[in-house]
């Protein structure tokens, strides 16, 4: 079995550098990392959202939130990516969650508490 450093060297290779991953399944939510400590800009390395839908699934490269009053949550991201991969999603659904990590706690367990997540592209400044 791969581990979740695998997937995490995978997707960063795919796409650029990543440090853990919140992913999020059908109301299932888990956090993902291989390492014992990260933040969303450990050394400019991104924690992403991946949210699986019926035959892929989307990662979002996020910076910051915000919880409204409605009981959801309105998450500001970069970019946006889809992942189609079956045997990549299928190792997201089966490893073992990992320790979440201080910085992302909050965010998590609003996630984990089924807060309806709406994304907000961020405008990047040249």
């Amino acid at each position: 079995m791969q581990s979740v450093k695998d997937v995490l060297d995978t997707l960063s290779y795919m796409f650029f550098p990543i440090s853990s991953i919140i992913y999020v399944d059908n109301g299932t939510v888990k956090y993902l990392s291989a390492r014992r400590y990260t933040s969303i800009y450990l050394g400019g390395i991104p924690n992403v959202i991946i949210i699986r839908r019926e035959n892929d699934a989307v990662m979002y490269y996020w910076t910051e939130f915000h919880v409204c009053k409605d009981n959801s949550v309105t998450i500001k991201y970069i970019y946006e990516f889809v992942i189609s991969g079956n045997d990549l999603l299928r190792l997201l659904e089966e490893l073992p969650e990992t320790p979440i990590d201080k910085t992302f706690r909050r965010l998590y367990n609003y996630l984990k508490k089924g807060y309806k997540m709406t994304f907000v592209k961020e405008e990047i400044e040249d």
